[in-house]
């Protein structure tokens, strides 16, 4: 796996303002599932949703964005029959996760892949702006869509059965701890 050479930072920015958003592109649009995230990018990049945390990670000196998170700190609201009605009433909804194309595959000089790196970033900004400890975290991600699938459950994801959604919902616990590399790399700013 390729390592980057650079300094990662990684912070919210404004999506309507955000430097190299507009032409964020995250493969090379053979995949469905790409030009799905690209729609989504470009949406946080339109200003619709006001309500999405636009997480960025840039590698320096060029500030060249690596990767994109949204967060939206409410959660899609859940009726089921084995769950409380307000089981979600908290969760957050991680809506996204990319890496720019020329990202994809990449690694830090620790050799942790990239899109952990943003993904672990996402799940700790969660945290850090949770009044009453570590809410229940949602990700929706499209069964064919297998390396994000792997990804969250190594984050202790679990897929809610049975499928509520044409896609999958994955939904890590509430409070549960959130392990960060003690190498991590990107620099988290506010």
């Amino acid at each position: 796996m390729p390592t980057i050479a650079g300094e990662l930072q990684t912070r919210t920015e404004d999506p309507t303002a955000c430097d190299g958003l507009s032409d964020f592109r995250c493969g090379d649009g053979r995949l469905k599932a790409e030009a799905a995230v690209e729609d989504i990018v470009a949406e946080y990049r339109s200003g619709e949703d006001l309500s999405v945390i636009t997480r960025v990670t840039r590698e320096f000196p060029s500030g060249a964005i690596v990767g994109v998170a949204g967060i939206k700190r409410r959660g899609l609201r859940l009726r089921h029959p084995r769950l409380r009605e307000d089981a979600y009433r908290d969760a957050a909804l991680i809506e996204v996760v990319a890496l720019s194309a020329p990202y994809r595959g990449h690694a830090t000089s620790n050799g942790q892949p990239l899109s952990q790196l943003v993904l672990t970033d996402a799940l700790s900004h969660i945290a850090s702006i949770s009044d009453e400890g570590i809410p229940p975290i949602q990700a929706v991600i499209s069964p064919e869509n297998r390396p994000s699938i792997a990804m969250v459950e190594t984050h202790s994801f679990v897929m809610l059965d049975p499928p509520t959604l044409p896609d999958r919902l994955y939904v890590r616990p509430r409070d549960l701890r959130i392990e960060i590399d003690d190498d991590e790399e990107a620099k988290p700013s506010t």
